[in-house]
C-alpha cells in the first residue's frame, strides 16, 4: 500500500510540472521505492505476509494505471528534469528531442490493449478506458511538452514539431470525447490535458503565414477552416494564456 500512496503523489507533483513547465522536488530526489505489484485488493490484506506474483501487464486490475504509470516514469522523469528542471546542465537539443519522441511512442504503443468488452458489466467498460485515457494522456502530454518550444522557432526542420504537436492534441481530443460518450468526462478536469489540446492547434494556426488562409490548390477546399473555427472558440470559452491572447487578433478570426 505504501508503494502505491508513493506512485500517486509523484505521479500527481510530475502531471504539475509538465502542465506548468514548473521544477519539481522530485528532480533532487533519488528513489528506490519499487513500482506497486499488479494486484487487485482482493488478492491481499493486512495478515498477508508474502504478496502473490504479479500479474501480467496485460491484464487489468485496479493497479493497472499505477503499475504501467511506474514502466514509464523514469523516462518521463528524466525529460521534465530536461525541460523544467533549474539546475539542468544539458540543454534538449532537437536531436535529443526526437529520440526523447521516439522512447515516449514505443511507450504508448506498449499500453496493453484492454478489450472493452472484457470489462463486467458498464462500470467495467468505464473503468478499463478511463485507466487506458489516464495513460495516453500522461505520454501524449509529455510528447507535446517536448515539442511546443520548437512552434515558435523560425527553422524549417522544426515543421515536425507543428506535426507532432497537432497529432497530439487531437489523439487527446478524441481520447477526451470517447470518455464524454462513457459519461466520465467529468474527471478529465482532474488534468489540463483538454485545454493543453485545444492551445497547440491554436498556436500553430497562430504562427501560420497572414496570408494562409488565401491558399488553395486546384480541385481542392479548405475543409480545414471550420476546424479552426471551432479552435478558437474552445481557447475563447477557456483561455488562459495570456502570452497568445495578446497576440491574437480576435476581428481577423471572427470575419472566418
Amino acid at each position: 500500500m505504501k508503494r502505491r500512496i508513493w506512485a500517486v503523489l509523484r505521479e500527481l507533483d510530475l502531471q504539475i510540472a509538465f502542465e506548468y513547465g514548473l521544477p519539481t522536488l522530485l528532480h533532487n530526489i533519488e528513489s528506490n521505492v519499487a513500482a506497486p505489484a499488479n494486484l487487485d485488493d482482493e488478492d491481499f490484506d493486512e495478515a498477508s505476509k508474502v504478496l502473490l506474483i504479479s500479474k501480467p501487464p496485460s491484464q487489468y486490475t485496479c493497479t493497472s494505471y499505477q503499475s504501467h504509470s511506474s514502466r514509464s516514469w523514469t523516462l518521463r522523469l528524466e525529460v521534465s528534469r530536461r525541460l523544467f528542471s533549474n539546475g539542468s546542465s544539458k540543454a534538449l537539443s532537437y536531436e535529443d528531442a526526437l529520440r526523447y519522441t521516439h522512447e515516449i511512442t514505443q511507450a504508448i504503443h506498449s499500453l496493453p490493449p484492454w478489450d472493452i468488452d472484457e470489462g463486467k458489466g458498464k462500470n467495467g467498460a468505464r473503468m478499463l478506458m478511463f485507466t487506458y485515457a489516464f495513460l495516453c494522456f500522461q505520454l501524449t502530454e509529455c510528447i507535446s511538452a517536448i515539442h511546443r518550444p520548437y512552434l515558435q522557432r523560425d527553422n524549417s526542420k522544426f515543421w515536425l514539431s507543428e506535426n507532432v504537436c497537432y497529432h497530439m492534441s487531437r489523439d487527446i481530443l478524441l481520447l477526451n470525447s470517447k470518455l464524454a460518450a462513457l459519461g466520465l468526462q467529468n474527471l478529465t478536469l482532474l488534468r489540463e490535458d483538454l485545454l493543453l489540446a485545444s492551445l497547440n492547434p491554436t498556436r500553430i494556426t497562430i504562427l501560420q503565414p497572414k496570408c494562409w488562409c488565401s491558399l488553395s490548390f486546384p480541385g481542392q477546399e479548405l475543409g480545414s477552416l471550420g476546424d479552426h473555427r471551432i479552435e478558437i472558440l474552445i481557447v475563447r470559452a477557456s483561455f488562459r494564456d495570456t502570452d497568445i491572447r495578446d497576440r491574437l487578433d480576435w476581428h481577423h478570426y471572427d470575419q472566418l
